[in-house]
């Protein structure tokens, strides 16, 4: 099961310098935790349909204070299992 992600529009801010590409391979993303945006791309889906999965507790995240993120290897797991 072999996991591409589709490249960001901008990827030369240097917020992202120390990021891995969103498309590299997924052991990269092994043990990473993820932003709301990094996660849709992993997951290949709209940020709007990854939130609604929050909101419903549908997809395993967690919340930092008030922001949400994720394990990358909690959602591979997710993906696996078919859930």
């Amino acid at each position: 099961m072999g996991f591409t992600l589709p490249p960001l529009a901008d990827q030369s801010s240097t917020s992202q310098k120390n990021q891995p590409a969103l498309n590299a391979s997924p052991q990269l993303f092994e043990n990473q935790i993820l932003t709301v945006r990094e996660a849709a791309a992993l997951l290949k889906v709209s940020v709007r349909t990854l939130q609604k999965r929050v909101s419903n507790r549908t997809i395993p995240f967690k919340r930092i204070g008030k922001c949400v993120r994720f394990s990358s290897s909690q959602l591979i797991e997710w993906i696996a299992k078919g859930d």
